[in-house]
């Protein structure tokens, strides 16, 4: 069969899936009673299955320990949370097939939670015509300027991390770089980003290459990469290829190469198999990760905490406390928090009515008062007061597209494991870059 044949037949089953979730969305957005109370969902849209399957636990974790606290407190207006994992498979085909079948199966969806870059340019379009509110963390430029009215995206894009990753080589004067990423959508969904980086700060590419996931080696693509000398290696794979890519790039170089990690990089479930593949002491020299900025601890981050680790008795998450570091975590988390004050303050539950209060609610304000809780939150609206919420991941200021990010931190590892910070970029600093 002819490529073009293949993918005329593949656009068109896509086409297919796209309409399918579109005709359920509405079906269901259609059925939903708005008197007595009743169950929500929220759909956490990542990867659950396949390599990029730690991916998808940890948006859940944070998902879970949102929840928790707010149906603790009574629930959105009286409607308790279910939280749902939708898994996409880390491929925009299965994700389409799996998230239709989620929205005709289930009664009265709440929002979703991502999709991310391996799958939000062909389901954010279609979530979006159906008027479902996404807090998505798809880092494609497309997003930028989006103009999806339910789409937001509260960490940085791609071509941010791609930019701070390239700020900090350059100021090690590391200027000869490879970039190493799976072949996988999600993956490739950041190169685009990394490589402009690496262009606006006159950086030498020196070796690009895309690897098949989860082969047994990669001998002779380790090879080709050394041989043209790099000083530091850009990276997004799945956990097992890069312990298995790393490990024998330590194997046949002896020297040093440092690798950066995009902002998957800081979840110890990504860095333990890694850190595994290459052994300690060489991984401790060479590591680095560039991710969201975690915010300092402010008056939300202990109740933050609490909830987080309450996951593990309520048998929701096995070991919370593996995230607890993680700023995505505490993002994930807040961006729940900050719907269901919305939701709150619209009087709705239903996505149409209450987006238009996100912005409201997260962004700075004359007269309005902080709050740092959920229970906070709602005690004023019920007062009638104006409300800002800044979670522990620190205040979200979204723009006119929808986006909202700060700067970056670049970390690495010590001895043990632990992450170490080495440098903080600003946000002013990626935008004038």
């Amino acid at each position: 069969m002819s490529r073009s044949k293949i993918l005329v037949r593949a656009a068109a089953a896509l086409l297919s899936s796209a309409t399918l979730l579109s005709t359920a969305c509405i079906a269901s957005a259609s059925s939903r009673p708005q008197a007595t109370p009743y169950p929500i969902a929220i759909g956490v849209v990542y990867p659950y299955s396949g390599g990029s399957g730690f991916i998808g636990l940890h948006a859940q974790s944070s998902t879970f320990a949102a929840a928790d606290e707010i149906n603790a407190d009574g629930g959105v207006l009286g409607h308790k949370i279910a939280v749902d994992p939708v898994d996409t498979k880390g491929d925009p085909a299965d994700a389409l097939t799996n998230v239709a079948k989620f929205v005709a199966t289930t009664s009265h969806i709440f929002f979703l939670i991502g999709p991310g870059s391996d799958s939000g340019p062909e389901i954010v379009p279609v979530l979006n015509t159906d008027k479902l509110v996404m807090m998505s963390a798809a880092g494609q430029s497309e997003f930028d300027r989006s103009h999806y009215p339910y789409f937001w995206r509260a960490v940085a894009p791609d071509a941010a991390n791609g930019v701070a990753m390239a700020i900090y080589a350059k100021q090690q004067g590391w200027l000869r770089v490879a970039t190493v990423f799976g072949s996988d959508q999600g993956s490739q969904g950041d190169l685009p980003g990394i490589v402009a980086g690496i262009k606006s700060l006159h950086l030498n590419l020196v070796s690009e290459l895309n690897v098949s996931p989860d082969q047994p080696s990669y001998q002779s693509e380790v090879a080709r990469v050394v041989a043209t000398n790099p000083q530091v290696i850009f990276t997004e794979t799945d956990p097992t290829t890069a312990a298995t890519f790393f490990g024998e790039l330590t194997r046949q170089h002896t020297g040093t190469i440092h690798f950066i990690a995009t902002q998957a990089g800081v979840q110890t479930s990504y860095m333990d198999p890694f850190r595994s593949g290459v052994g300690a002491t060489q991984f401790a020299k060479e590591y680095l990760t560039v991710s969201n900025a975690a915010a300092k601890p402010n008056a939300s981050t202990a109740q933050f905490e609490k909830s987080l680790l309450g996951t593990k008795a309520l048998g929701q998450v096995p070991d919370p406390s593996k995230y607890l570091t993680s700023p995505n975590t505490a993002n994930g988390y807040q961006t729940v928090v900050l719907s269901a004050l919305a939701a709150t303050a619209a009087k709705s539950v239903t996505g149409s009515v209450f987006n238009k209060e996100i912005m409201s609610i997260a962004n700075p304000g004359a007269g309005k008062t902080v709050v740092y809780t959920y229970a906070q939150g709602v005690k004023l609206l019920k007062q009638g007061k104006s409300i800002r919420y800044i979670g522990p991941g620190g205040p979200f200021d979204f723009n006119t597209y929808h986006n909202s990010y700060g700067g970056q931190v670049v970390e690495g590892v010590d001895a043990h494991g632990n992450y170490v910070e080495r440098a903080f970029i600003s946000a002013q600093k990626i935008q004038s870059s």
